[in-house]
């Protein structure tokens, strides 16, 4: 778990996180924005992406 966070092996989970949850914050502050809203969801969709591509190094 701890490579997955480790910023040495480029952005990282923890980065990816952590631009996830700011732009929750953001859309907490305006949440009836919709640029606010396409933020989280390309946010997400990023983390996801690195979670699967992780996994498929893993297998």
């Amino acid at each position: 778990m701890e490579i997955l966070l480790d910023n040495r092996f480029g952005n990282g989970l923890n980065e990816r996180f952590s631009d996830f949850f700011a732009s929750l914050q953001d859309l907490s502050s305006n949440p009836s924005g919709l640029a606010e809203r396409a933020d989280v969801l390309g946010k997400a969709q990023l983390v996801v992406k690195d979670f699967n591509r992780t996994g498929q190094g893993y297998t």
